[in-house]
Order: C-alpha cells, then structure tokens, then sequence
C-alpha cells in the first residue's frame, strides 16, 4: 500500500520516471481541501507532491480523508494516509502472461534506467508471446507477419510491433544515427508489449473467467 506522511512517501515501488527500485520521496508540498463539494457529495482531499532524490522528479498523490477516517491534525501529528491516485501512475506487469514473457518483462521494468538494455528485453518477451501461440520459425519480423495474416493481431498491432523491432535493432546493431533509446522510448516499447500481453493473454484469461462465473450463475438458479 502506497501511504503519504507529512515527510515523504511510503510503499511506492519503483519512481515513475527513473523506475529505481523503493524510491525515497520527499515531500515538497501539501494541501488539505476539506469539505470540497462535487456533484452533491463531500469529499475532504489532500493532494501532495513529492520528489524522488534519485532523478528529482516530481509525483502528484491523492488521498481522501473521509474514507480513512483521517483528519487534518492526524496529518499534522505524523499519521500516515492511503493514497487513492497518483501522477503520473506507476508501470505494472500485466496477469496471465507465460512465465518467460513475464520474466523478460519484469527485467525490463527493472531496466528503465538503462533504456537501451530495456527495450531490447521488451523485444524479446514480444518474440516469447509470439512463441508461446506456436509462431517459432523465423526471425522476429517474420513472426509479426505470420501472426497479422493469420489474425492473431491487428494491423495496427502489427506496425506498431514493427517499429518496436526496428527500435530493438537500431540499439542491438549499434545503429550509427540512432543507436540508443531514451527512458521515454523504452517505456512505450514496454505500454505495447504489455498491450500485446493483455490482447493475447490477459482479455482471454478474464473472458474465460466471466464466462465460467455465468455458467455457475446459470447452473445456480435452474
């Protein structure tokens, strides 16, 4: 559980901008909104921000008072609050993925101060889920081919795939005019391979899930 103290921020496991592990996040403001109406219901928020002393970037964090039963002086005396959003959100790994996939990815996200290493392991656990449905012969780029025509991914999927290749080339070649990656490249390459993930593994699994729960509702009330 993410919690904000009056002095910095607890639980969050990686900063969303360095991605170092168990960041120190100091706080560098705070603002108590108490009785802050919306749409007819009160709400008593405080909003903080906080800066990671790795990289000294900032994240925005929200907490609801009223529904941890915390007041403004629980704050003030050194209380702890559950955070309920924060900006910009952390990266996670998406369910279900097959387990070499998973680790590829998870190495990845490990990764994202090391942007080059990162996106070519996101190339690699793309290459593992395209495996794991059976597309094996070849190289990468004739995977992504083979899956587009055969309606395993979208067209846009699939040049969106495409370029993530290219990108894992450039670096792994040592491309001459584009031969490293920025932290902000390697975290899309990683939003598409979890993309991938949730389309080719996630969305079946909870389908399957929704649809076994409705049979025995089904079953249930015959």
């Amino acid at each position: 559980m993410i919690s904000m103290y009056r002095e910095d921020l607890k639980g969050l496991n990686r900063c969303p901008h360095c991605g170092i592990a168990n960041p120190q996040m100091i706080s560098v403001w705070s603002q108590i909104f108490e009785d802050h109406r919306i749409s007819g219901n009160m709400y008593h928020r405080n909003w903080a921000t906080f800066q990671c002393t790795s990289c000294k970037n900032l994240v925005l964090c929200e907490s609801d008072l009223k529904r941890s039963n915390t007041t403004s002086r629980d704050l003030e005396n050194g209380a702890s609050i559950k955070v309920v959003s924060i900006f910009p959100d952390t990266q996670r790994i998406i369910d279900n993925l097959p387990d070499s996939a998973e680790k590829f990815l998870k190495q990845a996200l490990d990764s994202m101060h090391a942007p080059d290493g990162a996106v070519m392991l996101c190339a690699s656990a793309i290459d593992s889920m395209l495996k794991e449905k059976g597309y094996k012969d070849g190289n990468l780029y004739s995977r992504i081919n083979e899956a587009a025509e055969n309606n395993l991914i979208t067209q846009d999927m699939k040049e969106w795939a495409d370029a993530v290749r290219l990108e894992a080339n450039n670096t792994r070649h040592a491309d001459e005019e584009r031969p490293h990656m920025t932290q902000e490249d390697a975290k899309q390459v990683f939003t598409f391979a979890n993309a991938l993930g949730t389309f080719l593994y996630e969305l079946p699994a909870k389908i399957e899930k929704g649809k076994a729960a409705a049979e025995e509702n089904k079953s249930a009330t015959e």
